[in-house]
């Protein structure tokens, strides 16, 4: 599997397909590219070129120190994706995913044909929180949830 190595941490990525329009898929909280492996297929049937990615402490990814933010993980796609010269992409992201792509289309929208958000939300509430901080501590891979994520809300007026 290919690695790329971007803002000083190593994404094992994913692209495939020869189609000319490109769908970046981005996973939920400790996802990793396998968890796309159902609708890949589809993706590829349907003429696409698809790129999956381990986000920074996830599955064969860099672990590095935390804490992670959404908004680095943004930075990650975006580095990924000008690494693999991907322009006017889709771009899907599912629940803590969604999050993420929601900070990349706020900070990177040029690059977008479309946003597809799924299972998510514009910044976790207490439930949300609480669901993270509890999963960290009963987690059994300590040293990837010790990096436990951080979230902002974003406004964009206009």
């Amino acid at each position: 599997m290919p690695f790329a190595l971007v803002n000083d941490v190593e994404l094992n990525y994913r692209l495939e397909g020869e189609g000319a329009e490109t769908v970046v898929l981005i996973n939920g909280l400790a996802d990793d590219l396998e968890t796309w492996v159902y609708q890949v297929d589809a993706l590829l049937a349907a003429g696409f070129r698809v790129l999956r990615f381990d986000n920074r402490g996830i599955g064969k990814s860099s672990k590095p120190a935390g804490p992670y933010t959404t908004e680095l993980f943004a930075k990650d796609a975006k580095a990924l994706v000008d690494q693999l010269a991907l322009t006017n992409f889709h771009l899907m992201g599912v629940s803590m995913g969604g999050m993420i792509a929601q900070e990349y289309a706020l900070a990177y929208p040029q690059d977008l044909k479309s946003v597809t958000l799924a299972c998510t939300y514009a910044a976790p509430g207490p439930f949300c929180s609480r669901m993270f901080s509890l999963w960290a501590d009963t987690a059994p891979d300590s040293h990837t949830l010790d990096n436990v994520l951080v979230s902002r809300t974003v406004r964009r007026d206009g």
